[in-house]
């Protein structure tokens, strides 16, 4: 471990603790997660691999799980609560603020604590808890979808055969064949004719 990562958990510690726990949030590590609506909801603290032991940096990522969706996906989680990485809509906190940027911190080992927990707190509260309550439902994830196979599913899920039919044709356009586990799944959820 570096000597700038005791400083990143202290700025964690004391820039999201108290709001995200507020919010519902439980933390486990780096990453604090909450059930809300029909989603799992996971905001992850990201240090950068190249981080030395005198400076560094990290970011916010954050992520919204469907078990319903995983369902009609057929991609259960097989534990408890995902990763964010596994999650089906995600965003870099950098891209919700008024920047539309990605955003990280730097970090050294002289860090003003303070000021640092207070811009991470700002930023969360103000710009991921309203992102993450807005895609708490599927409903919400329709305007946020991943790609046109989370779209077509999404749809699926909230009963709109139609529409997913809709947006999973762009995939049948590709110069490129979709592939055998993929064309079953369409097949399976009558997304294609056989």
């Amino acid at each position: 471990m570096s000597d700038v990562a005791p400083v990143i958990d202290a700025v964690i510690r004391e820039g999201l603790g108290a709001s995200l726990k507020a919010a519902g949030f439980s933390k486990s590590g780096r990453n604090f997660r909450r059930s809300l609506g029909e989603s799992l909801q996971v905001i992850n603290v990201q240090a950068s691999t190249f981080n030395s032991s005198a400076s560094g940096r990290f970011t916010v990522n954050l992520g919204a799980y469907y078990p319903g969706l995983a369902d009609i996906l057929e991609q259960p989680l097989g534990k408890p609560w995902p990763t964010e990485y596994q999650c089906h809509i995600r965003k870099r906190i950098g891209t919700l603020m008024p920047a539309g940027r990605d955003t990280w911190w730097d970090v050294d080992t002289g860090s003003d604590i303070g000021a640092l927990a207070n811009d991470l707190e700002t930023s969360v509260v103000e710009y991921g808890l309203p992102w993450l309550a807005g895609v708490s439902t599927l409903t919400g994830a329709q305007t946020q979808p991943s790609s046109p196979v989370h779209a077509a599913a999404i749809a699926l899920a909230l009963g709109k055969q139609e529409e997913a039919v809709r947006l999973f044709a762009p995939l049948l356009t590709r110069d490129h064949p979709l592939s055998d586990t993929l064309m079953r799944w369409a097949l399976r959820h009558n997304l294609i004719e056989a």
